[in-house]
């Protein structure tokens, strides 16, 4: 669903997802992109249900970059221009413990 990194994702967060391991009492769903050096990304995470919290990460687990309500109101967004084309974990998560619901993550170069 978000293949050359762009495309559109609804899912939700359940009290069955694993605990993130930086908001250790939210939980995560772990997204692979592929992300080119030379692009800009905007990562767009919107929910009804919870206050947004996205974050970026390099393969080895470094955070590259986060946000909470950078997309209005409790949505989270994140702009991204990669210096190197590689494979990136975007994590969705709550900004608030154990909050879970549906949501909608849209990625647009």
């Amino acid at each position: 669903a978000l293949k050359g990194g762009a495309g559109r994702v609804a899912d939700s967060l359940a009290a069955t997802d694993k605990l993130d391991r930086v908001r250790k009492g939210s939980r995560a769903k772990v997204y692979l992109l592929q992300l080119e050096a030379g692009a800009t990304y905007t990562i767009n995470l919107k929910s009804g249900d919870f206050d947004a919290y996205l974050r970026l990460e390099d393969a080895t687990g470094r955070e590259l970059a986060h946000d909470d309500d950078g997309g209005g109101g409790h949505d989270a967004r994140l702009v991204f221009a990669p210096t190197a084309t590689a494979t990136y974990r975007l994590i969705v998560t709550s900004f608030n413990d154990a909050e879970t619901g549906a949501f909608t993550l849209t990625i647009e170069r």
